[in-house]
């Protein structure tokens, strides 16, 4: 254990040395929960029942196990129900929203994960840090208000100066080059410049793949000036579902038409699938931090978020994506209270040699790390009010 970590330790910031047994229900007695049983950490989980669709199974045991229906979940006292299957993952999960059980639910890949990270730089390429990739962010404000929102933007306000972001790209491009350079927010469509963030992306990074990352809903107003930036740029335009209701549907067809409409490469996720909760909520919904030990949260993040995908924020590198909000939003003030800590983590400054840039994104945890959950918990998306606000 690394120095930082076993310091927090030694504090006792955040987190002890004790692991928790968690509770499992498995839904699912076939080959991954097979797998399943012969990754388990015994020290971290107990198993108490499966569960399975198939009513033939139902009385029945697997390894030892009783095999109950579904139903049984429903007034069960459990920690996770762990879903052991790859094809029939979201219809089991849409059953046990309508069981009642909305959060709490895990996939099988998250218990049988190997140790093995991916790191976010892939060498030197042109005399620079060569990096899988790199996000930014051009506005803290979101036209739509959801509960867990990784970045925050429930609470926050306002955007980025596009002047100001393309100066952080102009820096950083003599210093590192993406394979993939994504454009975030909040809702990054709330930011009438973007156009200027784009163009100087593509300026300062030729051959990298640009991406636009959006929540849709403001494409049928998009501007002329940013339509003809993402063609002249080559970028895509990454469009997030966030919800399957009614309702939203019918306004997300707009989105979707107003892709065709522009002729905008596109791609459309169903980011409901996999809404997941990186920190709590106190009963006057303030969010506040997980007490986890550091490397297990480390392990759960690189689970969760796959590629290793680093921040660009306020002119600082990030190894991900919540440093950079925590760093942001505790000197802005306002969003997260005294709770949330970098610890002793400090963000790439660019100032930083080569060597340096490599050591501190090295996909290792930091102490800072226990302020994320052992795993990655899916949950249903809320609404907690949707508000339209247009670009400014």
């Amino acid at each position: 254990m690394n120095y930082r970590l076993q310091h927090a330790l030694d504090e006792g910031q955040g987190h002890t040395k004790e692991h928790t047994v968690h509770r499992l229900i498995v839904w699912g007695a076939g080959r991954k929960a097979e797998t399943l049983l012969d990754h388990l950490d015994s020290s971290r989980f107990t198993i108490l029942h499966f569960v399975d669709s198939a009513p033939e199974k139902w009385g029945t045991t697997f390894k030892g196990y009783q095999v109950q229906s579904p139903e049984s979940i429903v007034g069960a006292d459990f920690d996770y129900v762990c879903v052991a299957s790859y094809r029939h993952f979201f219809e089991i999960k849409n059953s046990l929203y309508e069981l009642g059980v909305t959060s709490r639910i895990l996939n099988v890949t998250e218990l049988t994960r190997s140790e093995e990270t991916v790191s976010p730089v892939l060498g030197i390429k042109d005399g620079r840090v060569w990096l899988r990739k790199i996000c930014t962010y051009v506005a803290h404000a979101c036209n739509l208000r959801c509960k867990y929102c990784n970045h925050f933007s429930q609470f926050a306000k306002g955007r980025v100066e596009a002047a100001e972001v393309a100066s952080w790209i102009n820096t950083w491009s003599t210093r590192v080059v993406p394979d993939h350079f994504y454009v975030a927010g909040g809702e990054p469509l709330l930011n009438k410049e973007l156009d200027v963030v784009l163009r100087a992306a593509r300026t300062a990074w030729p051959n990298t793949h640009l991406h636009l990352y959006t929540n849709g809903l403001l494409l049928p107003k998009i501007s002329d000036n940013v339509v003809a930036a993402i063609h002249e740029t080559g970028a895509d335009v990454i469009v997030s579902k966030h919800y399957d209701d009614a309702e939203f549907n019918a306004d997300f067809k707009k989105s979707v038409d107003a892709l065709e409409h522009f002729a905008l490469p596109n791609t459309v996720w169903n980011s409901f699938d996999t809404w997941t909760a990186f920190y709590r909520l106190s009963e006057d919904n303030k969010p506040l931090p997980w007490k986890t030990e550091p490397a297990l949260a480390h392990r759960a993040c690189v689970g969760v978020t796959g590629g290793r995908s680093v921040s660009l924020l306020d002119n600082k590198l990030y190894k991900c994506y919540l440093l950079a909000m925590v760093d942001h939003h505790l000197q802005q003030g306002g969003v997260l209270d005294g709770r949330w800590s970098l610890f002793d983590y400090t963000p790439v400054a660019a100032t930083a040699s080569a060597m340096e840039i490599i050591e501190k994104l090295s996909p290792t945890p930091e102490a800072a790390c226990t302020q994320c959950p052992e795993f990655g918990e899916f949950t249903r998306p809320e609404r907690l009010h949707q508000k339209r606000p247009s670009a400014q």
